[in-house]
C-alpha cells in the first residue's frame, strides 16, 4: 500500500521504472492553494518509493525551492543520454521549466545541483498560468 504525502501539490511518476531503477515520484507546490500550515514556500520535491517495502513512507531524495508555483508536471521517457529523463513543470506566470532529473538526483539520491542552477531550460510561454505540459 502506498503511503500518502501530506502535500498540496501536483505530481507525476517516473514513467521508466524497472528493476534496476527506483520508483520516483515528483511533486511541486500547486498554484492557487495553501497547505494546512498556510506556508508560502514553493518546492519541487522528488521521492523514492520502494516496492519491496511498500508499507513504508516514500523517502525524499530532492527538495528545491522555486520562485514560482506549479500548475502541472510531466516526466519524459528516458532519452538515451539520461537515466531518469526530463521533468517539465508548467508554472504560474506563463513559465515552463525543464529539469534533467539525473542532475537533481545524482548518485545515491544526493542532489548535485543547487536551486539556482537546477533548471535545465526555462521559457516564458505567455502571461497566464501554464496549466498543461506533456511530452510526446
Amino acid at each position: 500500500m502506498l503511503q500518502p504525502l501530506e502535500k498540496t501539490a501536483t505530481g507525476c511518476w517516473n514513467p521508466t521504472t524497472s528493476q534496476t531503477k527506483s520508483n520516483l515520484y515528483a511533486c511541486g507546490t500547486v498554484a492557487g492553494a495553501f497547505d494546512a500550515s498556510f506556508s508560502s514556500n514553493t518546492e519541487l520535491e522528488i521521492y523514492e518509493h520502494s516496492v519491496q517495502h511498500d508499507h513504508q513512507a516514500m523517502q525524499k531524495l530532492v527538495s528545491l525551492s522555486s520562485p514560482l508555483r506549479f500548475c502541472k508536471l510531466d516526466w519524459s521517457i528516458i532519452p538515451s543520454h539520461a537515466n531518469y529523463g526530463l521533468l517539465a513543470g508548467g508554472m504560474e506566470g506563463g513559465v515552463v521549466n525543464v529539469w534533467n532529473v539525473d542532475l537533481l538526483v545524482g548518485d545515491r539520491g544526493q542532489s548535485k545541483e543547487s536551486s539556482s542552477t537546477a533548471v535545465h531550460h526555462s521559457q516564458k510561454a505567455h502571461e497566464g498560468m501554464v496549466k498543461g505540459v506533456s511530452f510526446n
